[in-house]
């Protein structure tokens, strides 16, 4: 297996960028275990207070790890990543900052250090006392290099990126579009434990090491889906739609489960109705502007593209 030490600086890159270099071959079938930093790219340190938080360097937050070059994705084909093994860190951070999260400027900027237990998380200094949050640990960024240009890590995008979606945990498959040959997938922003939104802009931010395999998709999809289960553990299927507007980015997760129903043999009529009445929409994320993203989910169980 393949390891890659994402400590260190020189595998970290800031953009996406169809000229980014691979720092890792790897072969279709092959797995790779990546150590991944947190979102802070190691500047936040345990020992830090609220005031520390104005030493972040902004230019060098969620280092995206890669990109790794799959031989054998062509251009243009679907990518099919899954999550084998996901273990995040011993301690974690939360933050309300400055000019961030959706309800900006509101309260003063504030750093939250959690506990990381085998189950649960418990912050530090009477904050949230009493209160443990469930571990579900998942990767806020996964994506592939675009066919063209370069673009900012922050705002998801139809190659992937920044999701932050819950369902990308361990057991989890997400299906990208390689703009690129090989793929040239990065990784990045681990979480411990997120909500749906991530309402003030962080998760459990914490450090981890994912085990990933890569193959290649005979279905072709020009978004990001998901295979992942729920957290009641029903095997269920993710639609997203991105987009800079709510209205637009769930018509976009609507749209993008009805095609596939279609290519899957399912009336567009019947897929509608579907997710009306078993579909279940969720705004994913909705601070890393300017694009928001919704999910819908469905069980395997109604849906299943084969």
């Amino acid at each position: 297996m393949r390891h890659v030490d994402g400590t260190m600086p020189a595998n970290w890159k800031f953009s996406w960028n169809s000229n980014h270099k691979e720092i890792v071959e790897i072969e279709i079938g092959e797995e790779v275990r990546i150590d991944i930093p947190d979102s802070s790219s190691l500047q936040i340190q345990e020992d830090w207070t609220h005031k520390d938080l104005d030493k972040i360097d902004w230019n060098r937050v969620d280092s995206l790890v890669g990109p790794v070059k799959v031989n054998g994705i062509q251009k243009g084909e679907t990518v099919r990543i899954d999550i084998i093994d996901l273990s995040v860190g011993k301690w974690g951070w939360s933050a309300i900052l400055r000019d961030f999260g959706f309800l900006k400027n509101r309260y003063e900027q504030t750093l939250v250090i959690w506990d990381i237990g085998k189950e649960s998380a418990s912050a530090r200094d009477g904050f949230l006392d009493g209160i443990k949050i469930p571990l579900r640990p998942m990767i806020g960024i996964l994506g592939t290099m675009p066919a063209e240009g370069e673009f900012p890590v922050i705002p998801p995008q139809s190659f992937g990126g920044n999701l932050d979606n819950k369902y990308l945990r361990k057991g989890a498959s997400i299906y990208l579009p390689s703009g690129k040959e090989g793929a040239m997938f990065a990784i990045s922003d681990p979480h411990a434990s997120q909500g749906n939104g991530e309402v003030c802009g962080t998760g459990i931010e914490t450090s981890a090491t994912a085990t990933l395999s890569v193959s290649k998709s005979k279905h072709s999809f020009k978004f990001p889906v998901l295979e992942s289960h729920n957290f009641e553990n029903e095997d269920v299927v993710v639609f997203t739609g991105i987009a800079s507007d709510m209205h637009e980015a769930l018509h976009l997760a609507l749209t993008n489960f009805i095609s596939t129903a279609e290519r899957s043999g399912i009336d567009a009529r019947e897929a509608y109705v579907l997710a009306s009445v078993a579909g279940d929409f969720e705004i994913a994320e909705a601070v890393d502007e300017p694009n928001l993203e919704v999910s819908l989910k469905i069980s395997k169980d109604l849906f299943f593209f084969n």
